[in-house]
């Protein structure tokens, strides 16, 4: 028989932690696991939303959610809990099983206070979020050398995953031809003047003094992987783009995968993943 734990970081009315366990079967041995005490109060069955991409191309990313019901009456001081905000976590396993061979199947907050009608509450949760809110690209200073001249203060610095074609740079350096593309760089494979290749690489320097320093021939181009910067050998008749291995820079290298870049943005971020689950979605859709 399937059986389901739910736990809930709740508050007292004081603000103080008030932790609420409930599992959805009258069992002796299930309200008793792990030497908790778990309630028999789920009053529905959590559903679960994975859904990461609804196909529809229109620009909107659904993360996960989980919905789920409560008795409130065998839930003590119930009136008097706060959720909005409290993390929560559902597992599921076997009637029976010990505490560890429960597989953990949602972890999230509480999206607010719950409706409560005939005795039964309601609860949303989402995923903890909330990192996402702040900025994740840097600006420009506008204070010279790599941070460009004054007049780019402010301005965004691109992040690039993957292997992309036709990237763009920022003109950092107008008199030596110096463009920031992303920084650190896998590699550079391609520079282009409009549409035309301009050849091989003269090499790779290991920051922006030794490539500005290095003799580079007209027609020609150099890198500086490290700071995430190309320099031309002479003035470019039109728009300038280049074929990029983007950065590398997070505790994976160089990422190329969904979940792998899911993971590194988090990681510049500051923000939590599961590591499993980033590498289950990329083993269902090993796509670069």
């Amino acid at each position: 028989m399937r059986a389901h734990l739910i736990e809930i970081a709740a508050q007292d009315s004081a603000g103080d932690p008030a932790t609420v366990r409930v599992c959805s079967v009258d069992d002796r041995a299930l309200c008793h696991l792990d030497g908790e005490q778990w309630t028999p109060a789920i009053a529905r069955l959590p559903k679960l939303r994975y859904d990461f991409f609804d196909g529809d191309f229109r620009g909107r990313i659904a993360t996960p959610a989980a919905s789920f019901a409560l008795s409130a009456a065998p839930i003590a001081d119930f009136a008097d809990l706060r959720f909005a905000g409290a993390a929560v976590t559902i597992k599921s396993g076997t009637l029976g099983d010990a505490i560890g061979d429960f597989a953990t199947r949602f972890i999230g907050v509480i999206d607010q206070e719950p409706g409560i009608a005939d005795g039964r509450a309601e609860l949303l949760a989402g995923a903890d979020d909330d990192w996402l809110d702040a900025p994740l690209l840097e600006t420009f200073a506008g204070t010279g050398g790599v941070e460009g001249p004054d007049d780019l203060e402010g301005t965004v610095k691109q992040l690039v995953f993957g292997a992309c074609r036709f990237v763009p740079g920022t003109l950092i350096d107008a008199t030596d031809l110096v463009y920031f593309i992303c920084k650190p760089l896998e590699d550079v494979t391609a520079a282009y003047d409009r549409v035309a290749t301009l050849g091989a690489t003269t090499g790779d320097y290991a920051d922006l003094a030794a490539l500005l320093a290095a003799d580079i021939a007209a027609g020609s181009w150099a890198t500086c992987k490290a700071e995430g910067l190309v320099r031309l050998g002479a003035p470019p008749d039109g728009k300038v783009s280049f074929d990029v291995s983007g950065e590398n820079g997070g505790s994976g290298g160089f990422v190329r995968l969904p979940g792998e870049i899911i993971g590194r943005i988090a990681e510049i971020a500051g923000g939590t993943v599961s590591t499993s689950n980033l590498e289950d979605l990329d083993t269902a859709r090993p796509y670069n």
